[in-house]
């Protein structure tokens, strides 16, 4: 006999051994394939993982064969129903694994897959004939059958979760069998004529639409109903699940935001112009759905507010493919069609594909391709890597270069103890390349620095080089081979980037304390020159991110900016002629990180507002904050000349001061005297003991306050 000790260990590695094996069984499929309708058992809709795909797209290869439903993807094979068969497809070449005839067309059934299995759900065909209605499980490699469950009526697409197959069916029952054995482990009452969505299954609960109108909750282990919610009209839209809410769209026009444990309604959008059939992808707070009139929908998910919407050339009552979202780009079938790409946050149109056929599946995306079927006949897998974009010939400059990599920089020996170009001219090094790229061929980082540390514009206060400094240097330096540049700050996105690369422009590009230049298109990042180090020849050295972005371009129009520095604990606002706040120009503007190794930071953080093309008139600028401040303009007019002022003040309490831009040729600011600010200054004065009588003072603040309150 063994021990006891033995024994107990023996026990405890058996346990184990047992615990692997049925954590392995239970797992779902990898986050990084698309096993399912919208992705996974949430129906995100949303793969996270791809970075390779943007549009425009081209045709990687076609597949003769009319396609209804979507498309399941699983490491390089893709499988799609089309007619009454089950094809197994090369993913990058579109060549034929194994085929599984049904021996009956079944329209919009999804294949799922799970582990070595794929399941697919056979529903009536001609004349309601239901010769095969079934759930089927097939070997993935071979395409032969596992086994099946014989229905009455058909089987809709199945979700696949730990082992479990959940799917619903034509006859009103949701059902759900053991996904290696085929096995029913419980079957719903009856819930309706048809349970027409595809299940959502999340946190022990299953979730589905039945043609009553009632969207369903129902324990994932025993198939007991926990709630139901009345939507009305046919559900054929499949739930969303993000963060505790269940996202559906309904048959009277509406979206709804459920709580997934309750079922109360956290929000209704009742925006829809037609019945919405077609399912919710989520990404990043934002929902997008389309209804049967091809109207898109971007929905805050927390909200239900409108963030954008599109409307396609959709017929009405047509519409219900759902949309697949990758790299910051919503994809979305239309009946008229086109397959639509639009840019995630505002809703801009990227691109569109004639696919020669309405689109009711929905697309899917793995590994840099998109894939979609069409009633055209033809089922497509599209890529958006087209070969590079040529390197622009950007010089490739360093700052630590001979022999400029010893000058002064700016005014660099007040904050570093190494006040050189190579530990501080990045930036200064970044527009040098840019200006040689388009023919100021005599410029070095060296010449460049002089020039700016001579003029009242050239660097911010806290070391950053002023680009507006840049344009109006191009401007003095114009020639028919060096013209005038006009800056651009860009919002910061990779399409803006690949839109001005398309346009012959680099970009430069600000990573934390740091600057570099953009000079090409890569399959998966961007080409880039860093000043300030050799081998880094990739955005990828910088995790392919970075935050903000900029260019120059060539012009012979106006040069006009408003650039307003000061520091981060202040703000400012401004107020254009016609009394309206202009919005989205005030940002943060880091300092320079020492570059060589070294800790150095140039200065403090500023705030920014800068606007291009001021309109003329008297602009209003509000100063907001406490304390001292130094408020910087510079004024740019047409010709890029430039008027600089550093305008210094002190708020006490929570009154703005306030300035005056009159904008015209020779734009000017002045501050303005209101009560606010004779009320700071005389704060100011009785903190520094410029008042002898505390009560006059008392008096004249009292005085200038009951003014104020008069006035409002």
């Amino acid at each position: 006999m063994l021990p006891k000790f033995c024994s107990y260990k023996l026990f405890l590695l058996f346990y184990l051994f047992i615990v692997l094996i049925f954590t392995s069984s239970s797992k779902t499929s990898a986050s990084n394939d698309w096993s399912m309708f919208l992705k996974d058992p949430v129906h995100s809709g949303y793969n996270i993982d791809e970075k390779k795909l943007l549009p425009p797209l081209e045709i990687k290869w076609s597949f003769s064969g009319y396609s209804f439903s979507s498309a399941a993807i699983y490491e390089d094979k893709v499988f799609i129903r089309s007619g009454g068969y089950l094809y197994s497809l090369d993913s990058l070449d579109g060549s034929v694994n194994w085929t599984h005839n049904y021996y009956q067309p079944t329209p919009h059934s999804s294949p799922a897959i799970f582990e070595n299995n794929v399941y697919i759900g056979n529903r009536i065909g001609p004349n309601n004939s239901c010769t095969n209605c079934s759930l089927q499980a097939l070997d993935l490699s071979t395409g032969l059958l596992k086994w099946e469950i014989k229905l009455p009526r058909g089987a809709l697409d199945p979700t696949v979760v730990d082992g479990v197959v959940y799917f619903g069916s034509d006859d009103g029952y949701l059902r759900a069998a053991n996904a290696f054995t085929g096995e029913l482990v419980w079957t719903s009452t009856k819930l309706g004529n048809g349970v027409l969505s595809i299940p959502v299954v999340t946190q022990g609960r299953v979730f589905a639409g039945t043609d009553n109108g009632r969207l369903y909750a129902l324990d994932a282990s025993s198939g007991v109903i926990l709630w139901s919610y009345s939507l009305g009209g046919l559900i054929f839209s499949s739930p969303s699940f993000s963060n505790g809410t269940l996202y559906i769209g309904s048959g009277t026009n509406k979206v709804y935001a459920l709580d997934f444990l309750t079922g109360n309604p956290k929000w209704v959008f009742t925006e829809a112009h037609d019945s919405v059939w077609g399912s919710p992808a989520i990404a990043d707070g934002k929902l997008f759905i389309q209804d049967l009139g091809g109207s898109i929908f971007s929905i805050n998910a927390e909200t239900g507010s409108l963030i954008w919407t599109y409307k396609t050339s959709a017929i009405p009552s047509s519409s219900y493919s759902s949309p697949a979202i990758a790299n910051g780009v919503v994809y979305i079938g239309s009946q008229d069609r086109y397959l639509y790409a639009f840019d995630m946050e505002d809703g801009t149109p990227l691109w569109k594909f004639d696919t020669g056929g309405a689109i009711t599946a929905s697309p899917a995306i793995l590994n840099g391709l998109l894939y979609i079927g069409s009633k055209s006949g033809n089922f497509y897998a599209l890529g958006g890597e087209k070969p590079p974009l040529p390197s622009l010939s950007v010089p490739d400059i360093k700052q630590y270069s001979v022999p400029w990599n010893d000058d002064l920089y700016d005014h660099a020996s007040a904050w570093a103890e190494i006040p050189t170009i190579e530990r501080w001219g990045c930036a200064l090094t970044s527009a040098t390349m840019v200006l040689k790229y388009f023919g100021h061929i005599y410029v070095t980082p060296g010449v460049l620095n002089d020039w700016l540390s001579s003029q009242s514009d050239g660097y911010l206060r806290n070391g950053l080089l002023n680009w507006l400094a840049i344009s109006r240097y191009t401007r003095l330096m114009d020639s028919p081979v060096s013209p005038t540049l006009l800056y651009n700050k860009l919002e910061a996105q990779d399409n803006n980037l690949i839109e001005e690369l398309n346009h012959d422009r680099p970009v430069i590009l600000k990573e934390p304390g740091h600057f570099i230049v953009v000079k090409s298109q890569l399959p998966s990042s961007f080409g880039i020159n860093d000043p300030a180090y050799a081998n880094r020849t990739s955005l990828e050295h910088y995790n392919n991110t970075y935050l903000s972005a900029a260019s120059y371009q060539p012009t012979h129009t106006d040069l006009s900016y408003l650039l307003l520095a000061i520091s981060s604990n202040f703000s400012i606002k401004v107020i254009d002629p016609e009394g309206k706040e202009i919005m989205g120009k005030f940002f943060s503007e880091e300092p320079l990180v020492e570059d060589g190794g070294g800790q150095g930071i140039s200065g403090e953080p500023l705030n920014i507002f800068q606007l291009q093309g001021p309109q003329n008139g008297k602009h209003k600028i509000l100063v907001l904050g406490e304390g001292k401040y130094q408020l910087d303009s510079y004024l740019y007019n047409s010709e890029g000349n430039v008027t600089q002022n550093s305008l210094t003040g002190e708020i006490k309490s929570d009154h703005p001061d306030q300035y005056s831009i009159f904008w015209d040729s020779y734009p000017t600011i002045i501050q303005e005297v209101t009560l606010f600010s004779i009320i700071n200054d005389i704060d100011t004065a009785f903190a520094n003991g410029l008042f002898a009588n505390n009560g006059l003072y008392t008096a004249i603040k009292k005085l200038l306050e009951n003014s104020v309150k008069t006035l409002h």
